[in-house]
């Protein structure tokens, strides 16, 4: 977990430098040594060993969200999908038995806050998406006391206005592309949505933030 040894300075401030992306926990065996400098008696001397728990808290991570296409004005409920969002193992806790559920987090979608935050597993949480256009990264970030950890996923999500599919001839590719207005706060307008299509896409239609796709 650690990629060296840790190390406290004589003001008491321990140092270390972990590995990316672990977590866990460290056993530190730690033993303090006076070397009998001037400003003591000249003796040397040394203190019990005594072990102390290192935690590294895992970061969230997001793997998905569905849906994965959304209107311009947004609404309705963003299921993300990911792992560490709350478990003892990831926030220290267990479920609160209040029902309010985990606190403390927060979930941005396309740098846009997604509102009413509901944590349903270690693996899933739910919120209320915003608006918003084109191609947009998704992410959410955790805050317990002093530590705050996040984990993203870019292009998890399209704000759309108009939707086109078909079949492009000579390569067997079959799809459908999303795109919405472009201005100078969107990167990417529009989005190529993948798919396993049988046959040329003839029929479109979006209603209550589904598309429906017929061919």
């Amino acid at each position: 977990l650690l990629t060296s040894t840790p190390e406290i300075y004589p003001d008491g401030t321990l140092v270390f430098n972990s590995s990316f992306d672990q977590h866990g926990e460290v056993v530190m065996l730690i033993h303090a040594v006076d070397s009998g400098q001037p400003g003591s008696d000249g003796r040397p001397r040394s203190s019990p060993v005594v072990s102390s728990i290192l935690r590294l808290w895992p970061r969230p991570r997001v793997l998905g969200v569905t849906p994965q296409l959304a209107p311009l004005e947004g609404g309705g409920r963003l299921t993300v999908r990911g792992a560490f969002f709350g478990s003892v193992y990831s926030r220290g806790v267990s479920f609160p038995a209040s029902g309010v559920g985990y606190g403390n987090m927060s979930v941005l979608v396309g740098g846009a806050p997604c509102g009413e935050v509901v944590v349903a597993s270690d693996a899933e949480l739910s919120c209320n998406l915003p608006g918003g256009r084109g191609s947009s990264l998704v992410s959410v970030s955790v805050a317990d006391g002093a530590l705050t950890r996040d984990g993203s996923l870019d292009a998890a999500l399209s704000f759309s206005l108009l939707y086109a599919g078909g079949w492009e001839g000579g390569t067997g590719r079959r799809g459908i592309v999303a795109s919405s207005p472009a201005d100078a706060n969107v990167e990417r307008a529009s989005v190529r949505v993948g798919g396993r299509f049988s046959a040329g896409v003839r029929a479109l239609a979006s209603l209550g933030g589904a598309l429906f796709v017929g061919g």
